[in-house]
């Protein structure tokens, strides 16, 4: 009977191991880079459309659609990404950029994870076939 006692002390443990906070060592840190867009899902994007985002330490995020100025907020929570507010100029663009702009937008507001590696980040949003993926750049001066 003394070794059915000492089963809910050792699942506790157990139990509190497993919960450890692994964001630390597993979240992605993409604030102050800028992001080039070089996909969305299968589709390549021209090097000269020019779409990049940028995530601030004060949970902004700015960027250009290859027409449009970009804003919004974002807040995230060990790989969950959550997007708001997101507000672009209204310049008219000619397509593809137009519908390339229409699915990067939609892409970020149904944001819900970010993984970066150093060189690259993915932003996977709530239909996986409009993954949109970076690549690090250099701001432009």
């Amino acid at each position: 009977m003394k070794s059915c006692k000492l089963i809910p002390p050792l699942l506790l443990a157990l139990l509190l191991l497993g919960c450890g906070d692994k964001s630390a060592t597993t979240a992605p840190q993409p604030a102050g880079e800028r992001w080039q867009l070089t996909a969305i899902g299968a589709d390549t994007i021209a090097a000269g459309d020019a779409a990049w985002l940028a995530f601030s330490e004060d949970n902004r995020l700015v960027g250009f659609t290859g027409c449009n100025q970009l804003s919004a907020a974002y807040r995230r929570n060990a790989e969950s990404l959550y997007v708001s507010a997101v507000a672009l100029t209204r310049k008219a663009c000619p397509d593809p950029i137009a519908r390339n702009e229409q699915r990067f937008v939609a892409a970020l507001e149904s944001a819900l994870r970010v993984t970066a590696d150093g060189e690259r980040l993915v932003i996977e949003p709530e239909a996986p076939a409009e993954r949109l993926t970076f690549t690090r750049s250099e701001p432009s001066r």
